[in-house]
């Protein structure tokens, strides 16, 4: 794997991004623990349906696959069943292959007792490519035990490359514009003094004799 790098968290609302554990987006259940029952009900958004298993089993987890290497940095659960246990404690780890003999793990977490979407974020984003959840406690005392989703939101190469195009022309925005004040600024201080850089008379309204090499000085140090 490619490890930890430095990461930006996107600023765009959940809603709005894309979910990468979808069954629509390609996204797939590869194996689970043999009690479950109904695994892939997870990958889909229809609310009515749900991976269950027996509270009382001890080992309960689900590995799952997308559709290409994403640098994951949130997940999201829900157990919208009233009348069944849920998870507590969960691990979400990830791996770039699959089978694998070491998974890395991303992150461990405590639910609410909620029916309600929770959302997760990873403190250290990693790109993965397939995912394994184990659920280790639970909230509840039914006899039953039930996932309705998971979600998985991150960034594709491409969409990471455009993102720091996009954070690097900012920065350089900023660079020009903040020495462009800063030659703006000098020219005002030494106007009918002596030039900025060499020993003549300089006139910043264009009067200087070497006014173009100013200019020249000013796009190499902002290019």
């Amino acid at each position: 794997g490619r490890g930890l790098e430095t990461f930006v968290r996107p600023n765009k609302p959940l809603k709005d991004r894309f979910n990468y554990l979808s069954s629509t987006a390609g996204a797939k259940v590869l194996a689970a623990n043999a009690e479950m029952q109904n695994d892939r009900n997870i990958l889909s958004e229809d609310k009515d349906k749900y991976m269950m298993t027996e509270r009382d089993v001890k080992k309960k987890w689900v590995t799952v696959s997308m559709i290409e290497d994403i640098l994951l940095d949130t997940v999201v659960l829900a157990n919208f069943e009233y009348y069944s246990a849920s998870a507590r404690r969960f691990q979400v780890l990830g791996s770039n292959s699959y089978p694998c003999e070491h998974w890395a793990l991303l992150g461990e977490f405590e639910t609410n007792n909620t029916r309600q979407e929770q959302v997760f974020e990873i403190p250290n984003p990693m790109w993965v490519r397939y995912l394994k959840f184990r659920f280790l406690t639970v909230h509840g005392t039914s006899h039953y035990w039930s996932l309705s989703l998971v979600r998985a939101h991150g960034q594709t190469h491409i969409d990471k490359f455009k993102a720091d195009n996009s954070r690097l022309e900012e920065v350089k925005n900023d660079i020009r514009s903040d020495m462009a004040e800063a030659f703006g600024a000098e020219g005002e201080e030494s106007a009918g003094g002596e030039c900025l850089g060499h020993g003549g008379r300089c006139w910043w309204d264009g009067g200087c004799l070497r006014s173009e090499e100013h200019t020249s000085e000013l796009q190499s140090l902002t290019s």
